[in-house]
C-alpha cells in the first residue's frame, strides 16, 4: 500500500479466493492493518501500517506497569494491600497497606499510582515509592471496583459498582469531579487511544442481553450502548451452547479504535426440564465467551463471537500493539490463552491460581498475570509471540506478592477450591466451579432451571452476609443441611469426581443431602465450608446516605416494620 487517501468505510479485498474486509480506516495513512474475516477455515493475514497515535488505548486492570519507573504494581484484594515488583529483576520491592479490598490499579504518566478499594469506598493515591499521597473518599456504598486513566493521563475515572455510576477525578489536582449514572454494576473500563471515548461493561446482565456502555469524554455524556444479544440459536453440545452474555469482566480496545473485545461467560438460561425439556449438563450450563465489538456501528459482531471450549471464566483481555494477538486469562482454569483475530488459539500457558489481570512489557517482551488465589504474579517470555515469529510462551518466574497472608489457612484453601474449575474433583472438562455463579461470593443475577434437581426455577443468591452454616439449611428449598452437601452438586451437575472417595460418599445414607453427616470426611469440603462460613459481611448498602446512616425514609420504614411486628 502506498501513502494516500482511503475514504471507504469497508474495503473488500480478494486474495486467494477468500474475501476479507478492511474495516474503518480513513484519512492520511502510513500503515493500515486489515482485520481478517476468512470465509473458510484458512487464515489470511493482510498487514498494512496503522496511523501512528501518540498513545495506546488504556483499560482498567488489577495489575499495571509503570514503564518509566520500571515497577509492576498489583492489588492484593484479600490482604488490603498493593505490591510493587521490579519489572527487570522480577524482585518484590515492597507491599503497601491500602483500603479494604483493592480491586483495580492504574499508573499515570508521572508514576503516581491510583487504587480503587471496593469495601471502604476509597481511592488511594500512592507515590512511586509506595508512600500514601492522598485518599479520595467516595459516598457510602459506592463500591469503587475499577480505575482508569486516559492515555495522556490528564483525566481519571472510577467505576462505582454499588451506585451504578462513573466518577471523574483529576490526576493533577487529585480532586473528585462529576458523576455520570450509567446503569447497574459497571466494572471493566477501556478508553480509546485518542482519549475521547470510554467503554464500560455491565458486569451482571439484565433485560435479556449483555451490555457495554459508551461515554463521550468531551461532554461526559452517555452514548449509544453496545448490546451483546442472547444466543438462542446455537445447538447445545460439547463444543458450544446457547446462553446470555454475563459477567463481562474484561475489555480491550484495538489501537485503530474501530474494534474492541469483551470477555465473560455465557449462561444457558434457556435450558432445563421446565424450559425446554432438556437437563443442564456440565458442558451446556456455562460457556467461556469472547465478543468482538464494532465501535463504528456500536454493535457486537455476533458472527465472530467465540466460544472457548473446555474453559471457564475469562477474566481479563489485552491486545498486542497491532491488535493481531489477543491475550486472555481464564480465571477458572489457571491459564493464559493467546488467540488471533479470528479466535483461533495460538498458544496457552499455566498461570498461578485464578488469574484476573494481565499486562505486557514491550521493552522486555515479558507478559505478566496477576494470580489472585495463589498470591503470585506469573512471568512469561512473550518475545516470539509478540514478534509473531513463534508460538512459545515459556514461564520465567512466579513472584509472591504478599509477605503475610491475612486469611486463615482453612479459609484460603476453601476459597482456592471455590474458584478452581481446573480441578477434576470439582469439574469435568474445566467448565464449572462455585465461582462461576458466585464470583467473590456474590450472585450472577440469573434465574436457572434446576427442575431436574428437584429445585425448579431458582434465582442465584448472594453468599455474602450469609455466614455459611449460620443460615442453614441452604437453598430455597432447604435441601442441604451442611456446606459439605455441595459434594452432591459437584458430582452430579459439575461432572466432577468429588472430594470424597466413592466408598465414603456411598456409606450409609451419606450420599443423601439430608442423610448422614459429611463433615469431617474430606479436608477439602471442610475447607470449602470454612470459606462459606467466613462470608459474614454483606458490603455497604448504596441506599443509605453518604455517611452510612439510614435515610429519613428508611428510619420511618424501620419504625413501621417494628410496629407491625414484621
Amino acid at each position: 500500500a502506498t501513502k494516500g487517501q482511503l475514504n471507504t468505510s469497508s474495503l473488500p479485498l480478494r486474495i486467494g479466493g477468500n474475501t476479507i474486509w478492511g474495516e474503518y480506516f480513513s484519512g492520511l495513512i502510513d500503515e493500515v492493518r486489515i482485520y481478517n474475516r476468512a470465509l473458510e477455515s484458512a487464515e489470511i493475514q493482510a498487514v498494512m501500517k496503522l496511523p501512528i497515535t501518540p498513545h495506546a488505548p488504556t483499560r482498567s486492570s488489577p495489575i499495571a506497569l509503570d514503564s518509566y519507573g520500571r515497577l509492576l504494581w498489583v492489588v492484593n484484594p484479600d490482604n488490603d494491600s498493593v505490591s510493587a515488583i521490579d519489572a527487570d529483576t522480577l524482585r518484590l520491592m515492597f507491599e503497601v497497606p491500602v483500603g479494604q479490598h483493592p480491586t483495580s490499579i492504574g499508573v499515570d504518566r508521572s508514576g503516581q499510582v491510583w487504587v480503587a478499594c471496593r469495601d471502604d469506598d476509597s481511592v488511594w493515591m500512592l507515590g512511586a515509592d509506595g508512600s500514601v499521597r492522598n485518599i479520595l473518599k467516595l459516598p457510602w456504598g459506592a463500591a469503587p471496583i475499577s480505575v482508569i486513566l486516559t492515555p495522556d493521563s490528564t483525566q481519571g475515572f472510577v467505576g462505582l459498582y454499588g451506585r451504578g455510576q462513573i466518577q471523574k477525578f483529576d490526576p493533577i489536582t487529585q480532586v473528585l469531579g462529576k458523576t455520570l449514572t450509567l446503569g447497574t454494576t459497571p466494572k471493566a473500563m477501556a478508553i480509546t487511544a485518542d482519549g475521547k471515548r470510554l467503554l464500560v461493561s455491565q458486569f451482571i446482565s439484565t433485560d435479556g442481553s449483555g451490555t457495554v456502555r459508551t461515554v463521550d469524554l468531551d461532554s461526559f455524556a452517555e452514548g449509544k450502548a453496545l448490546t451483546l444479544p442472547l444466543d438462542s440459536t446455537t445447538t447445545d453440545g460439547s463444543i458450544a451452547a446457547r446462553g446470555l452474555p454475563n459477567y463481562l469482566a474484561g475489555l480491550a480496545i484495538d489501537p485503530s479504535g474501530g474494534l474492541a473485545w469483551a470477555v465473560g461467560k455465557k449462561d444457558n438460561i434457556l435450558r432445563g426440564l421446565f424450559r425446554d425439556g432438556k437437563s443442564l449438563t456440565f458442558e451446556t450450563t456455562v460457556r467461556a465467551l469472547l465478543s468482538p465489538l464494532d465501535l463504528n456501528v456500536n454493535q457486537e459482531i455476533t458472527a465472530r463471537r467465540v466460544d472457548l471450549d473446555n474453559l471457564s471464566q475469562p477474566s481479563a483481555i489485552t491486545l498486542n500493539e497491532t491488535g493481531t494477538r489477543l491475550f486472555v486469562t481464564l480465571q477458572g482454569n489457571n491459564k493464559l490463552v493467546v488467540l488471533n483475530q479470528l479466535g483461533r488459539e495460538i498458544a496457552r500457558a499455566e498461570t498461578g491460581l485464578a488469574p484476573q489481570g494481565i499486562v505486557i512489557d514491550y521493552s522486555t517482551g515479558r507478559i505478566f498475570t496477576q494470580d489472585f488465589m495463589s498470591r503470585t504474579v506469573s512471568v512469561f517470555d512473550g518475545t516470539a509471540l509478540l514478534k509473531q515469529t513463534g508460538t512459545s510462551l515459556p514461564l520465567l518466574a512466579q513472584i509472591r506478592t504478599i509477605e503475610t497472608e491475612k486469611l486463615p489457612l482453612a479459609v484460603l484453601r476453601g476459597k482456592q477450591i471455590f474458584y478452581n474449575a481446573a480441578d477434576i474433583r470439582m469439574s469435568r472438562d474445566g467448565y464449572l466451579s462455585c465461582a462461576v455463579c458466585h464470583l467473590d461470593g456474590e450472585h450472577d443475577g440469573q434465574v436457572w432451571d434446576f427442575t431436574d434437581r428437584g429445585e425448579g426455577l431458582r434465582n442465584t443468591t448472594s453468599l455474602r452476609g450469609q455466614g455459611g452454616h449460620a443460615t442453614v439449611p441452604f437453598h430455597w428449598t432447604g435441601n442441604f443441611d451442611e456446606a459439605q452437601d455441595f459434594e452432591n452438586d459437584i458430582r452430579a451437575a459439575f461432572g466432577g469426581f468429588g472430594f470424597m472417595s466413592d466408598a465414603d460418599f456411598s456409606l450409609g445414607a451419606r450420599s443423601q443431602p439430608l442423610g448422614d453427616p459429611k463433615t469431617g470426611i474430606s479436608q477439602e469440603l471442610d475447607d470449602l465450608a470454612a470459606y462459606l462460613d467466613s462470608l459474614v459481611a454483606s458490603g455497604r448498602s448504596p441506599r443509605r446516605d453518604g455517611s452510612g446512616a439510614l435515610t429519613n425514609s428508611a428510619q420511618a420504614g424501620s419504625v413501621l416494620f417494628e410496629n407491625l411486628g414484621c
